[in-house]
């Protein structure tokens, strides 16, 4: 049999959510699959239910890491692999039961390199209900659904590369012709990162379809996302794209402009991220002059210039190369936001009961964010759409606006709709009277809470 895709799932004490993301990969519509699991030494039951699924399915295959290295895991599912093409499904996500035969069918129309689609956030309600937030990969960079990107296009104008690994499949023969191999440090931090900038420099065909094929867990307080210690692995990665790219010898000055962009300006974000969500690393400091370092030995080739930055690129990587300047703008970002995001969340704690003026998305982010920061008092969702009324969401009510207001006496309105529709609904208060003490809007000045990955982050209330 031709195996058409190579799935590897690399584990690491994940046995709460590993049956669900096996199941989703056996149940793959395409089944000329081989999913290559590699456990780098479980000790809470994964090991075993990786063996039960061993038993029942000849196409998985179980590989023991001799390190925690999700680096060295997927390495060494890469060289077991047969596949013409590579997935990877981090375990504890799932996946679309299609996900594998619309990626393949594409990737052999277009003859690509990789194809990547969508992906859906998801989180748990209190009632246990799955709340899903849509993830465009066009997001943030100049990627274009059905249009070829290749490594000129892909330098040249996606300030922002697209970040994830697993919402795709990658060419076999393009990953082996080219030495793209992960970084075997050890954990599982950001070791994706540098091999997205590999890609990029080898990449000749990469497509993206505007379908969701995955699913992206947000509520495991394990998940190496949330690591203090990120820019010390940012670090790791950074050095290993730099061996990569010396070795070829034949980059371009844009290809270089490329790279020393990305580590100046994905350092810079993350290290704003982390003043104000968390707490940086000791060692982030150290790790950040580094960085500094290997930036500047890129741009001894001048490259980091007006004819191949934008002016804002070029904003945030000169900000990022002075140290004082990077310091003070961070720490000064990082303390506007908290200040301002206390303000919020203590307004909104500070009311008997709140309703979230809204039903749809905008609403789920919300109802997400003041969840996951310890606001008790959310009373329900209301709206001024006859069709939502009546309904229950999470476990709450949706109930028609006009009931809760009464005799001149006003509930606090939570405004959480689209730029469309807030017209309407802040002139419906308005002509009801609803004073401007008693409704406020979600999101407003800061515009990150409408992120999928922002208003889930599920720390932000131990570091405020």
């Amino acid at each position: 049999m031709q195996i058409k895709v190579s799935i590897i799932l690399p584990s690491l004490n994940v046995a709460p959510y590993i049956r669900e993301c096996l199941d989703s990969v056996i149940g793959q519509t395409m089944q000329d699959i081989e999913i290559i699991c590699v456990d780098a030494g479980s000790d809470d039951g994964t090991a075993e239910i990786l063996e039960e699924y061993r038993n029942k399915d000849s196409r998985i295959k179980v590989l023991h890491s001799p390190k925690k290295s999700y680096g060295l895991q997927v390495n060494m599912g890469l060289d077991e692999a047969k596949g013409d093409y590579i997935g990877l499904v981090d375990t504890d996500d799932y996946i679309r039961d299609n996900m594998y035969e619309i990626l393949y069918e594409r990737a052999i129309e277009w003859r690509a390199d990789y194809v990547k689609g969508d992906f859906e956030v998801f989180v748990h309600a209190s009632t246990g209900e799955r709340i899903f937030m849509p993830y465009y990969v066009t997001w943030g960079c100049s990627a274009r659904y059905g249009r070829r990107f290749g490594k000129v296009s892909i330098t040249d104008t996606m300030e922002t590369p697209d970040v994830f690994l697993w919402n795709g499949i990658y060419r076999k023969g393009f990953l082996d012709e080219n030495g793209i191999r992960f970084n075997e440090t050890l954990g599982a931090s950001i070791q994706d990162c540098g091999v997205r900038y590999k890609i990029a420099l080898c990449l000749d065909r990469g497509y993206y379809i505007n379908k969701p094929v995955y699913f992206y867990r947000r509520d495991n307080a394990g998940a190496s996302s949330y690591s203090p210690k990120l820019i010390v692995h940012h670090l790791n990665e950074f050095r290993s794209v730099m061996d990569f790219a010396k070795e070829k010898n034949d980059l371009s000055d844009q290809q270089w402009s490329f790279l020393a962009r990305e580590m100046a300006i994905i350092t810079f974000r993350t290290y704003q991220d982390l003043l104000v969500w968390g707490n940086p690393d000791k060692e982030t400091g150290e790790a950040l002059e580094a960085i500094r370092d290997i930036v500047r030995e890129i741009d001894s080739r001048n490259v980091l210039s007006a004819e191949y930055l934008s002016p804002n690129a070029m904003l945030e990587a000169g900000l990022f190369l002075d140290k004082k300047m990077c310091d003070g703008f961070a720490k000064t970002r990082a303390k506007a936001i908290r200040e301002g995001l206390l303000s919020f969340l203590g307004n909104i704690s500070s009311k008997e009961k709140v309703w979230i003026f809204g039903s749809n998305i905008e609403a789920d982010y919300a109802y997400i964010f003041l969840k996951n920061n310890g606001c008790k008092n959310i009373a329900g969702f209301c709206e001024i759409d006859e069709n939502r009324q009546g309904l229950k969401k999470y476990g709450l009510p949706v109930i028609n606006s006009e009931v809760l207001i009464e005799n001149g006496r006003y509930p606090f309105f939570l405004i959480s709709v689209s730029d469309l529709c807030f017209e309407d609904y802040l002139s419906w208060l308005i002509k009801k009277g609803v004073k401007r003490e008693y409704y406020q809007r979600y999101g407003g000045f800061f515009e990150q809470l409408l992120h999928p990955f922002i208003c889930t982050n599920i720390f932000l209330k131990e570091k405020l």
